[in-house]
């Protein structure tokens, strides 16, 4: 408001015949400020500086004309500057963890912590394009932020998206040479890269600080920069793409969301046709695009920009309604899935892949989901994005209102579709990412928790690859135990039991399930038959449990079965014979079975597995009440 005022006050001060003059020096100061505050105050002493020095200069100058122009009123606008300098010299810093809480994005409750903030702030800079920090939480994950927004962080989420973009095009192309990555991120798309040893990286950043806050992710991308192999271009990365230069076998592009300024440049036909020029004979782009935080037009309009400049191209699902890729050709190119099976096998590529739980190529193809026929009928009606008209960047954020995200407006996986590029494999996860489509629609519409564990249960069956299932499957069935104690605690045993048979076998949270239904078993005063099929189950999911073990053979052991309690225990030692307590339950078998020097030699190995633990103390209570 107070700047607002500035203008007509000058002019009735100056006098309406130099109104022109006052706009021309209003206009050049406005220029001159975004010019000096963009490219070298903010980056020399970063946002909160020049917002301090901005508010000096406004107070100084103010009071120097408020003096001319008010002779008898000198001292007041000098008192009132020293105050503002006062306040701007001993004022508290920010708090770089609230400036970078993105209440657009992230969860605004985060500003209202009741507690201390466990993050801590490992690097804090702002440079000419953003403000860039990196924290690291109390579990070990690092995470990368720009303007609030995570951009790049060691989830498991994350990585996948970070890994497969280098991954999918890399292994698909099977000899590239000289690559490109636009967006460096933690570098662990760059690192990717360099697993399957192409002849040059160029890193285009934009972000001089986004380069250094790298480094701190080193320890998990080997340093990917100081490797001789890549040339990190700190520039934009349309003027890059847009001079002469050598070909590049892949370009990734893996640029930040639609709706942050400056992004829907990346998404435009012109800077697609840049990159097309660039791309050597049978060279391939990856473009990153997301489904999450857009509106459905959005999404349509970014894949038909895509494909006007690349239509020979594939979706990729790395992330159901969440993140994918894009990979284009302006030639036709197909998928040979023994040869991506070969690279993906190098030792450095296949320990790479073990961190996002990828054990093979299937368990990449699985998230092929189209090809360019499979997109014709999302196209209809799509507006294609031009450098003169970005209106992605202002259509994008309606996504944030209510809106639904794209997973409605893609097409069902077509399996013929798919074998028309595929080559030396057959389509068989077209099923199961299906079932996982509507798993998570499930979860995205808060559909009973029970429905939405089966059907991802069922996308497994169909495809043990399927990651996503298995990586939702984990967490829904954890929800499923907290929601169980929810019911057990309004004493709704019958939805608790039901929660808990929902947990699947192969999950890690099944033996805990199964402990919980032997406790409401015992709360309801079950025969001890019964307990016993759920200490059966648990030791199939895990053998040689010992908190199964232990508890099992002693109620054997109560109710006379004194050969069923040996052998349980018998079968536990095979599995687990490094175990002293599983030793001491089969010592205790034997001793009821009369069978005392086997009991003596199963103490001995506990004492000697155990010397100074729980088994010695064990040992002797055991041979004194026997």
């Amino acid at each position: 408001i107070a700047v607002g005022t500035c203008f007509p006050v000058a002019v009735a001060w100056a006098g309406r015949g130099r109104a022109g003059l006052l706009l021309a020096a209003a206009t050049g100061g406005s220029t001159l400020g975004a010019l000096v505050g963009s490219f070298l105050s903010i980056p020399a002493m970063g946002i909160q500086g020049t917002l301090g020095a901005a508010l000096l200069l406004h107070a100084l100058i103010g009071s120097i004309v408020l003096s001319f122009a008010r002779p008898k009123r000198r001292l007041w606008p000098s008192l009132a500057a020293t105050a503002i300098v006062a306040v701007l010299f001993f004022r508290p810093g920010w708090d770089v963890r609230i400036i970078q809480s993105g209440p657009y994005i992230n969860d605004p409750e985060e500003l209202k912590r009741s507690v201390p903030d466990p993050r801590k702030i490992l690097f804090a800079r702002d440079d000419r394009v953003a403000s860039v920090a990196v924290f690291e939480l109390p579990d070990g994950n690092r995470v990368l932020r720009i303007d609030g927004k995570t951009d790049a962080s060691m989830t498991q989420i994350d990585q996948v998206t970070q890994l497969l973009t280098a991954h999918i095009p890399m292994s698909i192309h099977g000899r590239a040479e000289r690559v490109a990555v636009i967006g460096l991120g933690s570098g662990m798309t760059v690192a990717s890269c360099l697993r399957y040893q192409p002849r040059e990286v160029h890193c285009i950043e934009i972000s001089p600080a986004v380069v250094r806050a790298s480094h701190f992710f080193d320890e998990e991308t080997r340093n990917p920069l100081a490797d001789g192999r890549v040339t990190t271009h700190v520039s934009d990365a349309r003027a890059v793409m847009s001079k002469p230069g050598p070909a590049f076998d892949v370009i990734i592009n893996e640029p930040s969301n639609l709706w942050i300024a400056g992004m829907a440049g990346l998404f435009t036909e012109e800077f697609y046709r840049s990159c097309a020029s660039r791309l050597a004979d049978g060279g391939l782009i990856c473009q990153w695009i997301h489904a999450y935080g857009v509106t459905e037009p959005v999404f349509r309009d970014a894949v038909a920009t895509f494909l006007r400049v690349f239509p020979h191209a594939t979706l990729w699902e790395i992330v159901v309604s969440g993140d994918y890729l894009l990979l284009g050709s302006p030639r036709p190119y197909s998928i040979d899935a023994e040869g991506m099976a070969r690279q993906l096998s190098r030792p450095a590529v296949a320990e790479d892949l073990r961190r996002i739980d990828v054990r093979s190529a299937r368990g990449i193809l699985c998230d092929l989901v189209a090809v360019s026929r499979d997109l014709e009928p999302l196209l209809a009606g799509a507006k294609v994005q031009t450098d003169d008209g970005l209106h992605l960047e202002f259509a994008a954020p309606l996504g944030f209102f209510g809106h639904r995200r794209a997973l409605s407006v893609l097409p069902e996986v077509n399996p013929e579709s798919l074998a028309t590029i595929v080559q030396g494999r057959p389509i068989e996860w077209a099923e199961a990412r299906t079932l996982l489509r509507q798993g998570i629609k499930a979860i995205l519409d808060e559909r009973d928790r029970v429905d939405r564990v089966r059907l991802l249960q069922r996308a497994l069956d169909r495809f043990p690859e399927e990651r996503q299932a298995r990586l939702l499957l984990d967490g829904e069935s954890q929800d499923c135990l907290l929601a169980s104690d929810d019911a057990l605690r309004r004493g709704d045993l019958a939805r608790s039991a039901e929660l808990l048979e929902a947990v699947p076998l192969g999950s890690r949270w099944y033996p805990a399930a199964r402990f919980r239904r032997i406790g409401i078993l015992r709360r309801q005063k079950a025969p001890p038959a019964e307990i016993g099929v759920e200490y059966r189950k648990i030791l199939e999911a895990a053998p040689g449990l010992e908190t199964a073990v232990e508890p099992y053979v002693d109620m054997l052991i109560a109710m006379g079965a004194k050969d069923e309690a040996e052998s349980v225990a018998k079968e536990a030692v095979e599995k687990k014979p490094k175990s002293a307590r599983v030793r001491l339950a089969r010592a205790r078998a034997l001793l009821e079975l009369g069978r005392r020097a086997d009991a003596e030699a199963e103490c001995d190995e506990a004492v000697r597995l155990d010397p100074s633990g729980a088994a010695a103390r064990d040992v002797r209570r055991l041979f004194k009440d026997k």
